[in-house]
This record gives structure tokens, sequence and C-alpha cells, in this order.
């Protein structure tokens, strides 16, 4: 049942209790024979009536004042969750705002006493705090650098990048960001640092203000410098050598030493000193021609003061001269009067110096200990280099001699004995004339053959002695007088098969010399173990290339039991492999022997067994 139902039976019970009530005070009167007047009646029917409203009334005042109470009541248990609510939200929000006092405390401290430079910049850039260290770093105080922006102790090279990185920082690409730069000092001192920046933003996403950690890595950018110069140097010093060691002639090992120095040293002039016979004599210079007084090869240093820079250099190591005018050990030379500083370090091989090399500026103070360690590095480098050309040189020196000795013995052997063969038969040839003239034709043919063999031979050996010459001959004509010259020395005759032209513009001269000697020792070798009663030689031209073969039908060899060295096999192929020429060899014992190489510029690989 609703409220509103209750009510409507309440008011009407209440109203028929006081109807009851009015009818039994009317019965009474009417028992008394005292009838009640029309106006009593109304009157007291219309208090009845006011009677019920005030009931009524009273009971809708009782009613509301129940609801009121019970809203209050429940008003206030709101209120007094609420309150509870706000003081454990008061009770929180002080315990924040001690740990942010707390922080802050914290972060102030941190701020001022840590060992990296730390600032608070504004959205503008300009430093609003700093703290001490970053002051040590950039040599301002504290109050000149709230003064300025960041911008004005910035290298100008380094600002487009930080900017840049600020600008995606405002558009909200980034909160933080790292990266190296250059400060430049208040004392004009430029240095690295590292800046990391945190960009702390408004309730609208917008900067309010920038916190930046700032290192100072200058150490560690110089160290870094230095190794990778370091490095760089190493790497020159390993090239430099590697070209030192490929050149074998002397005057190339100098000239590369000299062209060199400038990768290691920065100077003006540069000289090479060897020490030959106990005097100092310029080997190489350069530089010296831009001061119109270029130095010579004359130039020499007496034997008391080569022992003096001897003693001097392998004491102390590398000279530095900070101001040459001012050291009485200065030589007074037209060629050096425009020096200002040097530099020498001594070239020392087995702890015996052989050399210097000489660098020359025309400023004062120029050279410093490092360029004087990178100089003694590259000395100690080309001391091997100028000791192996000296050394190829007298082995060079060597293999000629060996090779005269060598073309003096073929020609004993060779040529001699055919013309000793020959004079015997010029000797023999009156005395046959007069008694077996019948025999003369055979005689003079064997003359004719001897002296032929001779000339083959002498011709032979002076392509040896002169191999370039092989550039003005045709190959197949090189070859033919090796095949006449191996001929004067068998039994058996060798045969020459020629086919196409091989003419001196299709094969390069080092190609022509290859098939040469390989064709010598490939004939050597018939000559002197094949015991073989036929031999030939083929050789084939063509447009792109030649093939030379040389066999023979004499006893052969096992190859798996013959050393690679043996016969000359392994520098027969090394020659036909420098010149990018294929190599076969095949031989089986009593099968005879064949060997083929083939050039071509477009080449294709033989099957080898060998």
């Amino acid at each position: 049942m609703s409220s509103s139902s209750s009510n409507r039976g309440a008011d009407q019970a209440s109203y028929a209790s006081h109807e009851r009530i009015w009818q039994a005070i009317e019965g009474r009167l009417a028992e008394a024979g005292q009838p009640v007047p029309d106006a009593i009646r109304r009157l007291l029917q219309d208090l009845l009536a006011r009677q019920i409203e005030l009931e009524q009334e009273n009971e809708e005042l009782r009613r509301t004042q129940t609801e009121l109470r019970q809203h209050v009541e429940a008003r206030m248990a709101e209120l007094q969750l609420a309150n509870q609510a706000l003081q454990e939200e008061i009770a929180e929000r002080q315990q924040v705002e001690e740990s942010l006092r707390q922080s802050e405390r914290r972060f102030r401290h941190i701020f001022e006493h840590a060992a990296i430079g730390m600032a608070q910049l504004s959205p503008e850039g300009y430093w609003q705090r700093v703290n001490d260290r970053l002051c040590e770093i950039t040599g301002y105080s504290r109050d000149e650098m709230l003064q300025l922006n960041f911008r004005d102790i910035t290298h100008p090279d380094d600002i487009g990048e930080e900017v840049e990185l600020l600008q995606r920082g405002f558009a909200g690409e980034l909160d933080t960001f790292s990266h190296e730069k250059r400060y430049i000092r208040k004392d004009g001192e430029v240095i690295w640092v590292r800046v990391t920046v945190a960009i702390i933003r408004n309730e609208d996403g917008g900067p309010r203000h920038f916190i930046s950690v700032i290192e100072d890595i200058t150490e560690r950018r110089l160290f870094q410098q230095r190794e990778q110069e370091q490095r760089e140097l190493a790497e020159a010093l390993r090239r430099t050598t590697a070209a030192l060691i490929r050149r074998l002639e002397l005057d190339d090992v100098l000239e590369q030493i000299i062209v060199s120095l400038d990768r290691v040293v920065p100077y003006d002039a540069a000289a090479i000193t060897l020490i030959e016979d106990d005097r100092l004599r310029l080997v190489r210079s350069r530089g010296f021609d831009r001061f119109d007084n270029d130095m010579t090869d004359t130039l020499e240093l007496p034997t008391e003061q080569l022992e003096q820079l001897k003693v001097v250099t392998t004491a102390a190591g590398p000279l530095i001269m900070h101001n040459v005018k001012e050291r009485s050990d200065w030589p007074d030379l037209p060629g050096l009067r425009w020096a200002r500083s040097y530099l020498g370090a001594p070239i020392t091989l087995d702890e015996n110096v052989i050399g210097f090399l000489h660098l020359v500026s025309l400023e004062e103070r120029f050279f410093n200990r490092q360029h004087a360690d990178r100089l003694q590095a590259f000395a100690d480098s080309v001391a091997i280099a100028i000791r192996n050309a000296q050394l190829y040189e007298q082995a060079e020196e060597l293999a000629a001699t060996k090779e005269r000795a060598r073309i003096a013995n073929d020609l004993h052997d060779a040529v001699s004995q055919t013309l000793f063969s020959a004079n015997m038969i010029a000797d023999a040839l009156p005395y046959l004339w007069e008694k077996k003239p019948e025999s003369v034709p055979e005689q003079l043919a064997k003359l004719r053959e001897r002296t032929a063999s001779a000339l083959a031979e002498m011709r032979t050996l002076l392509l040896e002695l002169r191999p370039l010459e092989l550039e003005h001959i045709e190959l197949k004509r090189a070859i033919a007088q090796l095949v006449q010259s191996i001929n004067g020395r068998m039994k058996t005759p060798v045969t020459l098969e020629v086919n196409g032209e091989c003419a001196g513009e299709a094969l390069p001269t080092e190609v022509k010399v290859a098939f040469y000697r390989i064709a010598q020792e490939a004939l050597n070798n018939v000559a002197k173990h094949a015991s073989t009663k036929c031999a030939g030689v083929n050789l084939t031209c063509h447009e792109n290339g030649a093939r030379l073969t040389v066999w023979d039908e004499g006893e052969g060899f096992d190859m798996q039991a013959v050393p690679p060295g043996h016969m000359g096999l392994r520098i027969m192929r090394e020659r036909a492999e420098a010149v990018g020429a294929a190599f076969s060899l095949a031989s089986q014992p009593g099968a005879g022997t064949q060997i083929t190489v083939e050039w071509s510029s477009s080449p294709r690989k033989l099957e080898s067994n060998g």
C-alpha cells in the first residue's frame, strides 16, 4: 500500500470517529429533551470539521517531521562520510606535500652538490638555475650564467643540432634527449660536454622549463681522439710498411718513404740521410724547392757531427729543436737558413744507426713529443725496408754473377764444343778434298749444321741476357732458335710445328717471355732426361692468344713420385701462373712426357695432372 493510500485511510477513520462522537452527543441531547439548534449544530459540525483538519494537519506535520528527521540523519551520515574522506584526503595531501618538500630538498641538495653540472632553463633557453659544478665547467659565475642563453656558450657549429632537438621536444616528439657538443668557456677554451635534457611540461602539454644535466667529457674525447689518431697512425704505418716491403729497389723504397712521411707528421721539408763510409749522405729530400734552395745529394755531414748526432738520438730518442737559431749545433747551410724548428729520428737496425729521418718547419716550437714518437715508430718500420732493399740489390748482384757464370758454362758446354767440332771439320776439309773428295759435301753439311747450331746457341744466350728483345721479335722465331740450338746437342732432332701467325701485338711481352722460358726449360729436360727417339714442339697462335706444347716419347716418369720442384716443374708452373696462363703436365713411365701451356685474353682452364 502506498503512503498516500495510508493517509487517506487514516483521514477516513478519524472522520468516522468524530462523526460517531457527534451522533452520541446529539443522541444524549435528544434524550434529555433538549434538541440542538441548527446554528449550534452547524457550529459544532464546523468545529468537528476543523478538528478533523487540525488532526490531519498534525498528522501530516508528524509525517513531514519524520521524513525530515530521516533525511537529516541520512544527510548527516553522508556528511560524516564526506568529512572522513576529506580528512583522509587532507592527510594524504599533507603527506604528498611533505614528500614533495622532501623531494624538493633532496633535488635541491643534489642540484647544488652534484659532481656534474645541472641547470634549469626557460623554454627560450635562458639559464634559470645553475649549480656550482656547471659554473666550474663553463668558467662563468652563477650571476653571469643567469644573464646568458645556452646559445651564448655553445660552439656555433653545434647550435643547429640542439635547436633541432628542442623543436622536436616542443612538437611533443621527445620528452628527453642526449647529445654531445662543445662549449666555449669564459676563457675561450673549447671543451666537450654531454648534455641530457628533460622537458617539464605544463598541463596543456607545452614546455614549462628544461632540466639539463651537463657532464664534462673533454678528457674522454681527447682520449678517443688520441686513440683514433693512434689507430690511424698504426694503419698508416701498416700500409706504408706493406708498400715498402713490396718494393725491393732501394730507389723505390726511398721515394716511398719520403712520400709517406707527411702521413705520419706534418712538415715543411723532409730529408732522408744514410750513413755510408762513416759519413752522412743525403739520399732523398722533399719540400726544399719551395724555398728556392733545394738540397742536393752532395750534402754530407762530417764524421764528428755524425757521431754527436748518433749519440744524441740513440740515447734520448728523436731529437727536437724548438728554435734552431738558438742551437750552436745547427748546421749553417744555405738550404736551411729559413728553418725554425727541427725533428730528427734515427733509423736503427740491430742496434746500429744506419741513417736518419729529418723534418723541418717554418714555425718555432712546431714539433712536439707526439710527433717525435710517431716519427720514431715510422723510422723503426723503414729500417727493415731499407735493409731488405739493400739485401735485394746484393742478391741481384749475386744472381747476376751466377747468371754470368751459367752463361759462361753454357758457352763452354754448348757453343765452344760446337765451334770446336766445326773447327775440327774445317781443319780436315783440305785433307779430305785431296784424299776423299766424295766425302767433302757431307762434311760441309756437318760444318754448316755445327755453325748454324752455334749461331742459334749464341742467339739464345743473347735472349737470356736481354729478354726484352722478345718484344721486338716473333715468338715462333724465338722458339725456332731454341729448337735449333737444342738440336746441336741431341742425336735425335726435335721437330717444330707452328700454326697461325704469332704477331707481336697479339701477345704481351711478359707472355712471350714466359712461353720462351717454359719451352727452354722443357727442352733442356728433354735433352738431359728423356733419352727419346722422337720429340717435338708445337706452337699454335690464334686471335686471342697462343698454345705451346713440348712433348717427347722418352722414358717418362711417375708424377706422384717426383718432387714438385724437380726438373724445374715448379718454376715452369709459376711462370705460367704469373702471366695468367694455364699449365698442364702429363707423363707416365715408358710413355713419354707432354707439357702444355696456354694463354688467352679469355682464359680457359686446362685439364692437368701435374
